[in-house]
């Protein structure tokens, strides 16, 4: 074990113990979901950040790590090596197809390609970007200028409709909705992704199994035991206590110093999330 990843399972120690509770109840602000989360930019959804705003609020509260993505993207050739990267190391993605942006669209392709847990969402009122695809200026539109000032976008409804027929259900939210209201985007996200959870967890393990380096399939099967129990700790699917918390951190110790290989980081910095969130608990 680092000592980064030492200091960082002291943080929560003051928890009392045997209090049970569910990591999701009482997380530390930053998260350690990878997330990512791809979006249209202003210049073409200009109230893009009333659907941004509150995930950027609920993701860390459910325990994410996110990572925001505008369609407005560097060069295609070095960014496309870059998202394919972010994508293989998320475990949930979240598409937001106001404007219905290519780029948009090509990265939701690669998200489905790769198997990931995948919420594509979008405005109720939401329409598609048309003057974008020109650049926002009638050259190469075959319009005149004034033709192209009274171009209307359409309805991106349409669009929902075919996704659903794929089996993706796209959750459509009301981005100006009250806060209480049950189509308000922090809402609407919480609930699906608590539907999803059980496939985000699924991904979030499978993807710590690939940071362990090779070892006997003996080691390998209580790597995956550790894994799979600490990340359901995490994702709330099962409650736990100190006690608890403390028997993973040393079956983690046994197994590393047995097979000589480190767990990844990512398991101590997820461990240490719960101690935070029993001793935020008792707080």
């Amino acid at each position: 074990m680092s000592k980064d990843d030492e200091a960082n399972l002291q943080k929560g120690l003051k928890g009392d113990r045997g209090v049970e509770t569910r990591a999701l109840a009482a997380l530390s602000t930053e998260g350690e979901i990878p997330c990512i989360i791809v979006h249209p930019d202003r210049k073409h959804v200009k109230d893009i950040n009333h659907i941004l705003n509150p995930l950027s609020e609920l993701l860390p509260e459910k325990g994410f790590k996110p990572t925001y993505l505008s369609d407005e993207i560097k060069p295609l050739q070095q960014y496309g090596k870059k998202f394919e990267q972010l994508a293989e190391g998320c475990a949930l993605g979240i598409v937001i197809l106001d404007g219905l942006r290519p780029n948009v669209l090509l990265e939701f392709g690669i998200l489905i390609g790769k198997n990931k847990p995948v919420i594509p969402l979008q405005d109720e009122k939401a329409s598609v970007a048309i003057k974008s695809f020109y650049q926002q200026n009638c050259q190469g539109s075959g319009l005149t200028e004034s033709q192209f000032s009274k171009l209307k976008d359409p309805s991106l409804g349409f669009f929902s409709h075919i996704s659903d027929l794929q089996g993706l259900k796209v959750e459509v939210v009301d981005k100006d909705a009250s806060l209480s209201d049950p189509k308000y985007p922090k809402n609407v996200m919480a609930e699906a992704i608590g539907k999803l959870m059980p496939q985000i967890i699924k991904e979030y393990h499978e993807l710590g199994l690939k940071r362990v380096g090779k070892i006997s399939p003996d080691y390998l099967q209580r790597v995956h035991a550790v894994l799979l129990k600490v990340s359901e700790y995490y994702g709330g699917r099962v409650q736990f206590s100190v006690e608890d918390v403390d028997n993973a951190i040393e079956e983690t110790k046994i197994l590393e110093r047995s097979s000589g290989t480190s767990m990844p980081s990512q398991v101590y910095s997820t461990i240490a999330s719960l101690y935070i969130s029993l001793a935020e608990r008792t707080e």
